[in-house]
């Protein structure tokens, strides 16, 4: 599992997509996500990882 408890400034949104890919592929088997924004976008760009919401 892999947390991301940020919510990404504007300025770190553009990284975002990238970074979810490399976990993506590095094998990570889930993602906890505090930002619904990315957990959407994790959807798209890390398919392989569930993803949960962090609170």
């Amino acid at each position: 599992h892999v947390t991301v408890n940020t919510m990404p400034r504007n300025d770190e949104a553009a990284a975002l997509p990238a970074w979810l890919e490399q976990l993506d592929a590095a094998g990570a088997d889930a993602l906890i996500l505090a930002d619904l924004g990315a957990f959407t976008l994790a959807g798209k760009y890390a398919p392989h990882c569930e993803r949960h919401i962090s609170t």
